[in-house]
């Protein structure tokens, strides 16, 4: 995006995106107001976003919720922070160490984030619209660095809802064949709730590019990160993976590996 915004207006150190339903760009950033709202691509509309009190912004998500309002995790603070659909500031819920974020079609809220600052164990969680504690589970080991930092829902019609996590955890052997010089992958962990006990548990893991976050759509799963650091001849990037649910490799979108 930094490509195509030109002079003041161009995101601070961009570290996330989303798109509501008029089609404005919203990208969360550093500085005393983290969002940047464009009315397209090019167009910047306002900056909006206040309540943060403690240091710098630390890896700022955002999602919407179905009504339009807009949700910002406050790493430092341990709150999330809702605004309306023209970014007015609602309330602050308090979370502990919130990392990622995403909201189903009935406003609950699901977070992942620290027990403690930079330390494990790795929780999610799904809080009601009011910062209500509904469920709480531990994400993979509790590992140094292993920071939960991405997470989707995906609801279909009929089957139980799903909830995938990317983690920093790495794996090696990942996508071999075109893609062996870049051998590192993330878990991505699937999690799926059971309406009888009310829990969510794990039904399958599998590895895949990038852990900066993730975004799982009706049809496909997509991660996004720096998937290798390579070498000065051979780098590998950052990039898109896309997946189907299941974790079968799709198409990668980014700079091209050398061969």
């Amino acid at each position: 995006m930094n490509g195509n915004v030109s002079g003041p207006r161009v995101p601070n150190d961009p570290q996330d995106i989303a798109i509501d339903s008029k089609g404005r760009w919203h990208v969360a950033q550093s500085g005393a107001k983290p969002v940047r709202q464009y009315a397209s691509a090019k167009k910047w509309t306002k900056d909006y976003g206040s309540p943060h009190q403690k240091g710098g912004w630390d890896r700022a998500r955002i999602a919407f919720d179905v009504s339009g309002s807009l949700y910002l995790t406050d790493y430092s603070d341990s709150l999330i922070h809702k605004f309306d659909s023209e970014g007015n500031f609602v309330k602050s819920i308090s979370t502990p160490w919130p990392r990622g974020i995403d909201l189903d079609t009935d406003g609950n809220i699901y977070v992942t984030g620290d027990s403690a600052k930079y330390k494990g164990p790795w929780m999610a969680r799904r809080l009601d619209s009011d910062g209500n504690v509904l469920n709480e589970w531990t994400v993979g080991p509790n590992c140094h660095g292993c920071y939960p930092h991405g997470i989707s829902v995906l609801q279909k019609k009929g089957q139980p809802l799903k909830v995938y996590i990317v983690s920093k955890e790495m794996h090696s052997s990942v996508h071999e064949g075109k893609y062996s010089r870049c051998k590192r992958g993330y878990p991505v962990r699937v999690y799926r709730h059971n309406e009888t006990t009310d829990k969510f548990n794990e039904e399958r893991k599998w590895f895949g590019m990038g852990a900066d976050d993730i975004e799982v759509t009706q049809d496909s799963v997509y991660t996004l990160g720096e998937f290798d650091s390579g070498s000065e001849k051979e780098p590998c990037g950052g990039h898109v993976g896309k997946y189907s649910h299941d974790g079968a490799f799709k198409k990668r979108f980014g700079p091209p590996f050398t061969q």
